[in-house]
């Protein structure tokens, strides 16, 4: 029964990869349909309209990691940040040290 559960669960976090998937492989089989049929115009629009598709889903797969990639950045400047703001503060104690050593 887990192991039913963790397929479904597989199957369910790829749901909307599935579905363009099946949608693709429908819409490339009605152009050949298309194509068999001498519908050439038809099958012309279709091909582009998947085209089209298919390069919409490409970049909005590219924008989304590249959304990652400029949170992960933004996350290691303020990280940045802080270590300045850390060694600035030992640099200060470290200066009165000295100051008050001479």
């Amino acid at each position: 029964m887990n192991r039913l559960k963790k397929i479904l669960k597989t199957i369910w976090s790829y749901r909307w990869e599935i579905l363009f998937t099946l949608f693709v492989i429908f819409n490339i089989a009605d152009t050949v349909q298309c194509l068999i049929d001498k519908e050439y115009e038809l099958a012309f629009a279709q091909g582009m309209f998947t085209f089209a598709f298919i390069v919409v889903i490409v970049q909005s797969k590219a924008i989304e990691k590249l959304e990652g990639l400029i949170k992960t950045k933004d996350e290691t400047i303020n990280l940045q940040d802080e270590l300045i703001a850390r060694q600035s503060k030992w640099i200060e104690k470290v200066q009165k040290i000295i100051k008050e050593n001479q």
